[in-house]
């Protein structure tokens, strides 16, 4: 259990980590709420995708996990 940035308890120990599409990230230049840049680096990202089927087609996926080092992008 820890307390978040609102000082609310929460039992979701990735929830700081949490990126705005749903990845996690150990380092996110988003989440400063000092940074107004125009880059958006992340360190250690970790994006899932859940297992999904399609019985009209027949197929199955077992979902992924993808991880990457180090991202940066300009937006």
């Amino acid at each position: 259990m820890y307390v978040d940035n609102n000082g609310e308890y929460s039992n979701n120990l990735l929830e700081p980590y949490t990126t705005k599409d749903g990845s996690y990230a150990l380092l996110d230049s988003y989440r400063d709420a000092n940074y107004d840049g125009p880059f958006h680096s992340q360190f250690l990202v970790i994006t899932t995708s859940n297992s999904s089927y399609n019985l009209n087609e027949g197929s199955i996926g077992l979902g992924k996990v993808e991880v990457d080092c180090f991202t940066i992008g300009w937006e």
